[in-house]
């Protein structure tokens, strides 16, 4: 079970994974307290877009003047009124878009123009701090403890290929070509004595890129051994891991929501419609 309210990093391997960290806080019986970030241009997704604005989920230009703004002012309510009592999982991936042959080499630019003496990872993107980093600023006084760090691995990717070319939104939303499985492992950090000071940028910045570092090994582990566990058997590693098949608690009373939102938009855009024109 997870605490109160959380702040949760992940890696982005295709654009539908935040939906499949949201399924683990539906396991947690947690998934109506999450708030995603994710890039400005999701919102305008036909259907799926309009259920993300309908969850208040926080869309990022990648301008960071514009974004800081928008940022500031979504935390600032958070620590705020009522919602100040509200559980939270805010999820945030740092990396700031997913892996791709063409990121990667943005990626790889990048560390050539800062002259970056550090590894670079193969199977993630380096996170980027500065949002991260006034995120948690803000909610320091928002009673935010923990920091959850979420490394996700998809089934199914043959090698050579990157995940986002398997498990398109197109997909996995239209096709049925969801995952056969998603491999999740998850650490928890106390925010105020396991991190360095969030004041501190370049500390910040090693602790993060470390905490990036150690991803890439676990995910050299899975498309090697097909887990992140550690162990030299196929035994060691499964006692290690937790397998959960995922489905409805109650169908009916779950997604029946779902579509009752769905009407309520059809009947008051035809009204709107009548009225125009």
């Amino acid at each position: 079970r997870l605490p109160k309210r959380v702040v949760i990093v992940a890696n982005h391997q295709v654009y539908p994974d935040f939906v499949f960290i949201w399924i683990l806080a539906y396991l947690a019986k947690f998934h109506g307290a999450m708030m995603i970030f994710l890039k400005d241009g999701f919102k305008n997704t036909p259907i799926v877009g309009w259920g993300m604005r309908f969850f208040d989920f926080v869309f990022l230009r990648r301008r960071w003047e514009a974004d800081r703004e928008l940022i500031t002012r979504r935390v600032n309510l958070l620590k705020s009124g009522w919602e100040r009592e509200d559980p939270l999982a805010m999820l945030i991936f740092p990396e700031g878009t997913i892996l791709t042959e063409g990121t990667k080499e943005t990626m790889i630019r990048y560390a050539e123009k800062e002259q970056l003496t550090i590894p670079l990872p193969r199977h993630c993107l380096l996170p980027r701090i500065t949002g991260i980093q006034h995120v948690l600023r803000e909610l320091r006084d928002g009673d935010v403890d923990y920091l959850y760090d979420v490394t996700v691995a998809f089934e199914g990717v043959p090698p050579g290929s990157y995940p986002h070319e398997i498990y398109t939104l197109r997909s996995v939303y239209m096709l049925g070509g969801a995952p056969p499985a998603i491999h999740l492992h998850i650490r928890r950090w106390h925010i105020a004595t396991q991190l360095p000071s969030i004041d501190d940028t370049d500390a910040f910045t090693d602790w993060l890129r470390a905490r990036w570092m150690e991803k890439d090994r676990l995910l050299d582990r899975f498309y090697t051994t097909g887990s992140m566990a550690e162990g030299s058997t196929p035994t060691e590693r499964a006692a290690q891991t937790v397998v959960r098949p995922v489905a409805a608690r109650n169908a009916l009373v779950e997604l029946l929501p779902i579509f009752l939102v769905a009407l309520v938009y059809i009947v008051l855009w035809r009204y709107i419609s009548c009225l125009l024109w």
